[in-house]
């Protein structure tokens, strides 16, 4: 498994706003990407809970 959480805060007194995450493709092409999650947070911290608790000692 591979999570990544990251949480982001614009500053107060910001008003732009960028909603991607830049990466530069095969053919040397800015991309932007569209972060989109999985699962909500609560969802994903019980299962992560159930999962801790049934590992094996």
């Amino acid at each position: 498994m591979c999570a990544t959480i990251q949480c982001y805060m614009y500053d107060t007194n910001d008003i732009h706003h960028y909603e991607y995450f830049d990466y530069i493709d095969a053919d040397d092409t800015l991309q932007h990407f569209t972060p989109n999650s999985d699962w909500e947070f609560g969802e994903f911290k019980v299962e992560l809970k159930k999962e801790w608790n049934s590992r094996l000692l």
